[in-house]
């Protein structure tokens, strides 16, 4: 994709999109940021430090060393947490986006860890988890989604980051669920 391909306007006009269809959302306390604490029987260090940098903070002003510093735990992040501060790591990968299609240098690309957390499993059974962190996504908040990835999955098929089946299950997926609500 070329630079004279790309649409800024389209961008800004997503970004509000997302920001407004998560705007209402309450922060989670400090116990319902991180499902389990503990790993293999010991205290996980890095979901203690996603408790510490994540409690209290509103997902607008996430700055991208938290994104950086807590992408790796949006597994572990209760579906509140998750629904929550999902908006920042889309945004952030949007402004990514922009930065390498404009040739500039955006360093600790994101996007492949936080995508992939909103992709269906591809084995055919129902990925509790995912449903789990789904469930509680709004009409407006499940469109937005769906905007950024119709936004995304072509530039993430480009680089490889994604397969068409992926893409595929995401976009009916987030359709569906459009539809449901």
């Amino acid at each position: 994709m070329s630079d004279t391909d790309y649409d800024p306007v389209g961008c800004a006009e997503l970004i509000e999109r997302i920001k407004a269809s998560f705007s209402g959302l309450s922060i989670p306390g400090r116990e319902n940021i991180i499902t389990n604490l503990y790993w293999a029987g010991r205290m996980d260090m890095e979901r203690r430090g996603t408790i510490i940098g994540l409690n209290g903070k509103a997902w607008q002003s996430v700055d991208r060393n938290d994104i950086v510093g807590h992408a790796s735990a949006l597994p572990t992040l209760t579906p509140e947490a998750f629904r929550y501060y999902l908006p920042a790591f889309l945004i952030d990968i949007v402004h990514e986006t922009i930065a390498t299609l404009k040739g500039q240098n955006y360093p600790h690309d994101v996007s492949y860890m936080v995508i992939p957390m909103i992709i269906p499993w591809s084995d055919g059974k129902e990925d509790h988890r995912m449903t789990e962190r789904m469930t509680h996504f709004t009409t407006q908040q499940s469109q937005a989604v769906y905007d950024f990835l119709i936004f995304r999955i072509p530039i993430s098929l480009e680089e490889d980051d994604l397969t068409p089946d992926e893409a595929n299950r995401a976009l009916v997926f987030w359709k569906q669920k459009i539809k449901l609500n």
